[in-house]
């Protein structure tokens, strides 16, 4: 392993141990904080942060002003619209149901880069979507067939939000690509902050809410700190050294720590159905990112079968 990659890989894990904790951050702060403030609270102190690394870096955003439309569609793809999707889902689902299907974002993007950017979608990775999709139905049909069952609802939202995190995707790499790592995520994180506030001001109230609990403050300066400000400076350095594709596979860690932290401090229960739909949304990852290969002789009897 070179130097390079070793770093590479380390940043990774660091990646995933940034987010995967973010699902409990979270669940301690949304009992007592509503969603659009609670993203407010997240959003404001990670975008300070992340400029004055910009800044000590020697960045130059004036460079960059003519962006700012680009900057304002990217923060609300990226943080306003899925933060406040997955953070009103814990209001009724586990933290660790909404990790795992947020881990779906790579299957969406794979669907959408090859219609809108002209990335092909290659045999393993239109399997890898169709088992995503088997392990989304696994997670979703009990709760439908319950009729007194709400809980789907909150499963929705974190679909709509990882389906928001790969239209962010698709857009940075349309319209983003020159700016450089740092600049980009904090000029994205602050026009998310923009954004939310107002929204945040004018539904919640927050001047009206109750001094919230210390479990509920640590939870926000969680998701400031590491969920947001250092996860977003690790996303782009990776981003830009390794490529979007090795960046992409820390989904497949996250959701693990997410879980094994649901279980471990919060005493959420996994249903059958869970598990099963998690190890077969996995598998789909596994599929899509080429981690599952298949044998050479089975891909040339399917190029045959393809040009018959």
């Amino acid at each position: 392993m070179t130097k390079n990659s070793l770093q590479n890989f380390l940043l990774l894990i660091a990646l995933g141990f940034c987010w995967g904790p973010s699902f409990l951050f979270i669940r301690f702060a949304i009992a007592e904080v509503p969603p659009l403030t609670l993203v407010s609270l997240r959003l404001i102190p990670a975008a300070l942060l992340l400029w004055l690394i910009v800044f000590a870096s020697g960045e130059k955003p004036r460079e960059y002003t003519q962006c700012w439309r680009h900057f304002l569609i990217m923060g609300f793809l990226s943080c306003v619209f899925p933060f406040a999707c997955i953070s009103a889902s814990e209001l009724s689902i586990s933290s660790s149901l909404a990790a795992i299907i947020n881990s779906t974002t790579p299957l969406f993007t794979a669907i959408g880069a090859h219609f809108l950017i002209g990335e092909r979608l290659t045999q393993s990775k239109i399997l890898g979507i169709l088992c995503g999709f088997l392990g989304i139905l696994a997670v979703f049909v009990p709760s439908l067939l319950d009729q007194h069952n709400n809980s789907e609802w909150g499963a929705l939202l974190v679909l709509l939000a990882s389906i928001s995190y790969a239209a962010a995707y698709l857009y940075t790499r349309t319209f983003l690509s020159h700016v450089p790592s740092m600049l980009g995520a904090a000029s994205q994180v602050l026009a998310a902050a923009l954004l939310v506030l107002p929204a945040a001001l004018i539904f919640d109230h927050p001047w009206e809410l109750a001094m919230p609990s210390l479990p509920a403050l640590l939870g926000i300066a969680g998701l400031a700190l590491f969920g947001t400000a250092i996860a977003f400076a690790i996303y782009y350095k990776l981003n830009k050294s390794a490529g979007p594709t090795y960046t992409s596979t820390s989904t497949l860690l996250f959701p693990a720590i997410a879980v094994l932290l649901g279980v471990l401090v919060l005493d959420e229960k996994l249903s059958w159905n869970i598990i099963l739909g998690c190890f077969i949304i996995f598998t789909g990852l596994a599929i899509a990112h080429g981690f599952i290969k298949f044998p050479r002789k089975y891909q040339r009897t399917s190029e045959i079968l393809k040009h018959e």
